[in-house]
């Protein structure tokens, strides 16, 4: 079994508040094995995809062993950067910063699969944060994983 981790299933739009409406994760057939060098592959999603699982579901997110986990993050106030000019005071960024490798989100409570679509805040301004690890296992299905290619489709809609 493989494991990667989708830190960043992450979901920030600025001045909207965000409503994650589908999440999907396809793979590739493995290509078969050549006798010269292959040529470059033609990658994700100029390919059509053999196996689609949609993690918005229980069984979608079961394939890969995974749990969805979501954290508000907040906007803080901090000094200007160095060489900022002189009217420049202060500088603003989002807490916590879960986009960044090796970020530990253990505390973070976990939401259901199909609560992804639940809206989330309540003020003009929202951001949030969506993240799951997942294993890819030996065989979703029918479908062997050996040498397929995964890639990771996310759709976001808003609400003014």
């Amino acid at each position: 079994m493989r494991k990667y981790a989708f830190a960043t299933f992450a979901v920030c739009a600025a001045l909207i508040a965000c409503l994650l409406n589908s999440t999907i994760v396809s793979a590739q057939a493995p290509t078969p094995p050549a006798t010269q060098p292959a040529p470059v592959p033609v990658v994700a999603p100029a390919l059509p995809p053999v196996l689609t699982v949609d993690l918005m579901t229980a069984e979608g997110i079961g394939n890969f062993s995974a749990q969805w986990k979501n954290m508000d993050a907040r906007i803080v106030e901090g000094p200007a950067m160095p060489g900022a000019g002189e009217k420049w005071t202060k500088s603003y960024d989002l807490d916590p910063h879960a986009g960044e490798a090796g970020y530990d989100d253990s505390s973070w409570p976990a939401i259901d699969a199909k609560d992804l679509s639940v809206r989330r805040g309540g003020g003009k301004l929202f951001f949030t944060w969506y993240r799951t690890n997942l294993t890819i296992p030996a065989r979703i299905g029918t479908f062997d994983t050996t040498g397929a290619m995964a890639g990771e489709f996310t759709v976001v809609g808003g609400i003014a």
